[in-house]
């Protein structure tokens, strides 16, 4: 899933002084983000390192949107995960809504969050927008390597006609090191969306992918370029 980011108030015009005192302040979401590859491809600085605070320490419960309704996107069911397990629950209560979504944000995606004030807390479940930033055109045949193409990232659509194959895919998918969301799909399937900030070649994980969830039935079908923030 990436790294658990706690996401901090207030915007600044110059870099704060006092890091440890903003650190101490009670976040506003947290958020699995992929922080190590944003580093490395210098989307982020680190500008410090300061101990996480002893009220922010506990991993928090997340939820995650199961089918949605069609024509409408209204989320007919959720999934509760602490982390070690995860459950459907028989009655999901108000104060669940208030609980973070299990999802990893991507770069370009929480800069537009945190430019739109956005909140994972939506009252009653069935607003959540999961949405990403506009893409570049989706190609099955497109070979230009994508690591020749600033700013892009590759993401991998893999299709399953079981939910539990599909779940059970991407925890394979995330412990090999990608980011991976799943989203229910058309005719009874679940998609299975696999990306990676690394720009390898799109053919050379194709092929990782397919050996990854050999077994599974998984039906791979592409990938798109995702437009990113520019490189510096």
């Amino acid at each position: 899933m990436g790294s658990l980011i706690r996401i901090l108030p207030g915007f600044y015009d110059s870099r704060p002084s006092d890091i440890s005192a903003l650190v101490r302040k009670r976040d506003v979401h947290v958020a699995f983000y992929p922080l190590e590859a944003a580093v490395r491809e210098r989307t982020v600085e680190i500008v410090g390192h300061e101990e996480v605070p002893p009220d922010a320490r506990s991993f928090p419960r997340f939820r995650a949107p199961g089918p949605r309704e069609p024509g409408t996107g209204k989320v007919l069911s959720w999934w509760l995960w602490d982390g070690d397990r995860e459950w459907k629950p028989e009655n999901f209560r108000h104060e669940d809504h208030q609980l973070p979504v299990r999802e990893v944000v991507m770069p370009p995606l929480l800069v537009t969050r945190l430019e739109e004030g956005w909140s994972s807390d939506d009252g009653s479940g069935n607003a959540y927008d999961a949405k990403q930033p506009p893409d570049a055109s989706r190609s099955d045949a497109d070979d230009s390597p994508a690591h020749s193409r600033p700013g892009l990232s590759i993401r991998h659509f893999l299709y399953f006609s079981s939910e539990d194959w599909a779940r059970k895919a991407a925890n394979i998918v995330r412990t090999a090191g990608y980011v991976a969301e799943l989203r229910p799909s058309s005719d009874a399937q679940w998609l299975l969306l696999v990306s990676s900030l690394d720009r390898s070649h799109p053919d050379a994980v194709q092929t990782h992918l397919e050996q990854l969830t050999a077994g599974l039935k998984a039906k791979y079908d592409g990938w798109e370029a995702a437009l990113g923030d520019p490189d510096p």
